[in-house]
């Protein structure tokens, strides 16, 4: 059995994606584009803002319950999934401990099978704090690579999916009134995330 929550002090085996053909000129390697130059006389060129660095900072896995199918989305681009998630745990550099069960997993699965994800956790701390999980973002494959995601979408959610495969970027942000978590209240997150058989883990990357 893998040891998915190991401390981060360890070395984390990060999967650099295959090359595939890319859906729109913003996907994937989109970052590696420069932005053209421009001056105005209120912003001269030479006037530059340090770039967002991003660190590894905690890594969650959830375990599923169920996948309820509840319909068509309001806006009629979609169909809706609620997938009930029973606990888990989370190791990071700030503390670990427990994904108390009850919390769930919104999807809009669209015609495309691109899939719209929103999350929400509730960890518990191995000191008993207890911190608020909210995960918004998308699950999205390049041209051609679609049989990843009618896995991924498959209704047991029982198929597990090579991250190589397929893209699951989220924005996070945690919530907590105990006064030692409170930093985590003003810090930000993105995270990516692959499904395991009957679980979902997450790496969530600090913006510093």
């Amino acid at each position: 059995m893998w040891n998915l929550i190991s401390p981060l002090s360890d070395t984390l085996d990060f999967v650099k994606p295959a090359s595939r053909p890319e859906a729109c000129p913003f996907s994937r390697n989109g970052y590696k584009r420069k932005l053209p130059a421009f001056e105005t006389a209120s912003c001269p060129r030479a006037f530059r803002l340090p770039p967002p660095i991003l660190e590894v900072d905690f890594r969650l896995v959830c375990n599923f319950s169920d996948t309820l199918a509840v319909g068509p989305s309001t806006t009629g681009l979609g169909k809706r999934n609620w997938i009930r998630l029973d606990g888990g745990q989370f190791n990071g550099t700030w503390g670990s401990g427990l994904v108390v069960p009850g919390g769930h997993s919104e999807e809009t699965v669209e015609s495309d099978l691109n899939t719209h994800v929103e999350t929400h956790h509730l960890l518990q701390t191995d000191d008993g704090a207890f911190i608020e999980v909210h995960m918004d973002g998308w699950r999205t494959v390049g041209v051609g690579q679609q049989g990843s995601l009618e896995k991924q979408c498959t209704k047991d959610c029982t198929g597990s999916i090579d991250p190589a495969d397929l893209d699951m970027r989220l924005y996070v942000y945690l919530q907590t009134g105990h006064e030692r978590y409170r930093a985590l209240n003003t810090a930000m997150w993105v995270a990516s995330g692959a499904m395991l058989g009957d679980r979902i883990v997450y790496d969530a990357y600090r913006v510093l």
